[in-house]
This record gives structure tokens, sequence and C-alpha cells, in this order.
């Protein structure tokens, strides 16, 4: 019997404090998804994904991932702000039925943000987004339309009501 991947499953990226790991556990209180937090070690290996994601970073290989996704039988959100150099596993798990969504907001409200929330040097936030510049096309690319804007220039962002809103119709 052949595994299949858990329909209505999103792969959420974006700017760091954007809003990404915030949706992710939204999602998993209100809408039954299983979230991944990509960004967050600990959390990953309590979830029992800490060797999935060993073996996807640093042997390539995903099917330990893919494993452990399909037999959770629910949709998943992975939330990951990756580095520019993981984009070609990015697309890799867009292959596998992931739908993408990009969160998205201005560098200076993001560096803003990534400041107040703290848990991240600045001088990462901006190696970041030096780093990301150069592939920024590429990345649009593999995110077409999926993209929303979930933090504004003063500050605020959009409900997760409204987020999921605009996420859910790209399920379509």
């Amino acid at each position: 019997m052949e595994k299949l991947f858990p329909p209505g499953s999103l792969l959420l990226a974006g700017l760091p404090a954007t809003g990404k790991s915030s949706f992710g556990n939204w999602l998993e209180e209100n809408k039954g998804y299983f979230h991944l937090d990509f960004d967050e070690e600990d959390i990953i290996q309590q979830r029992g994904f800490g060797h999935a994601q060993d073996w996807l970073w640093h042997h390539e290989d995903a099917t330990p991932l893919w494993d452990g996704i399909v037999a959770r039988h629910q949709p998943i959100v992975l939330t990951w702000g990756f580095a520019p150099q993981f984009l070609s596993l990015v697309k890799q798990l867009l292959t596998w039925g992931f739908v993408p969504a990009w969160f998205t907001a201005s560098r200076a409200a993001s560096r803003r943000a990534v400041i107040k929330r703290g848990g991240m040097d600045v001088q990462y936030f901006d190696r970041y987004m030096e780093l990301l510049q150069p592939i920024e096309s590429e990345v649009q690319v593999v995110f077409g339309r999926n993209v929303l804007q979930t933090l504004h220039e003063d500050g605020s962002r959009p409900s997760f009501d409204a987020i999921y809103a605009h996420v859910s119709s790209w399920l379509e």
C-alpha cells in the first residue's frame, strides 16, 4: 500500500519574526494540524523528528522525514525560516505535496520585530538578509502567489483567522 502525503499540509517559511511559529501553533490548536517547527531543535526532538531533521540537513536524505509525516495521518504545518543554502531542500519538500506559504514584511519591520522579540542576535538577522538577497527572485518563483504580509510597518499583524482565510484559499 502506497503511503499518502497528508493533504492540506503547509510549508510555511518567511522572514524572521513574521509569525510563522505562532501561526503554526495556532493551526495545531485550532485546525487539527501537527506543527513541526524546524527552527526549534528542542521541539523537533520532543516531537520525535530529531533524527529525521538530522538526516535531512546533514545527509540530504528525506526518507525518515517522509516516513514520520505520512505516519501522522493529519495535515502537517512545517514552519522554517530556512537558511538560503537550504532552498533546494525546500523545493524537494514541495514535490511531496506541501503547499508553500511565505510570510513577509519590510526588512525594517522584520528587523524591529526581531529586536523587540529577542532570542536572535540582530547581527544574525542582518547576515541572513544579506544571504537571502541573491536568491530572492528564486524564492519568489518557488513560493509564487502564496505570499502574505503578516507584519506591518507599525508592528501590527493580521489576526490568525484572517491569515488562515488567505492560506486556506491556497489549499484548494
